[in-house]
């Protein structure tokens, strides 16, 4: 049986490990290490948010360019935004692109995954 996994949810924070990062995006695809700087073990839960533009994402281990509107999930701009539960290693990068220019992808660690066997 797998072990229960809890998570505490943070606020978005100015540095450290749950600080907010922001990428401008525009009609070209582009792909973005939301992990850099970090210190990270296990899983965590990412909040990924469009601001102006739809965005659309795929995550990936490797940087691509190759997500489209046809095959990325979809982040409606200036909408609530959306919550993945990723690896930082085969998640690493995300892949995005906006329906236009002058987007903005907000993207920040809400929690680190705590196996309960660990606590």
């Amino acid at each position: 049986m797998k072990p229960l996994e809890i998570f505490y949810m943070h606020p978005p924070a100015t540095s450290g490990t749950y600080a907010c990062a922001s990428n401008d995006v525009d009609a070209s695809a582009e792909s973005l290490d939301w992990t850099s700087g970090l210190s990270l073990t296990g899983s965590v839960i990412l909040y990924c948010e469009a601001l102006a533009k739809d965005i659309y994402v795929r995550f990936g281990s490797t940087q691509t360019t190759a997500t489209t509107s046809k095959n990325g999930r979809a982040l409606k701009a200036d909408s609530v935004g959306a919550y993945f539960h990723v690896d930082p290693v085969a998640h690493r990068y995300i892949d995005h692109i906006a329906s236009a220019s002058g987007g903005t992808l907000k993207v920040f660690v809400v929690s680190q995954m705590v196996n309960r066997r660990d606590m």
